[in-house]
């Protein structure tokens, strides 16, 4: 099985916070979507 990386853009935003919101509750982090997907955006952003 092939793994495609690709770098991450704005339309994914959605779908990256969701899993990253998934991460931190793993690590017994309170869910906080908006606070993930605000996260993840200015690192988009940043590149």
């Amino acid at each position: 099985m092939a793994l495609q990386a690709l770098r991450a853009d704005p339309s994914h935003l959605d779908k990256i916070a969701s899993l990253f919101d998934a991460y931190r509750g793993f690590y017994g982090q309170p869910s906080n979507l908006t606070q993930s997907r605000d996260f993840i955006a200015e690192r988009i952003a940043r590149d």
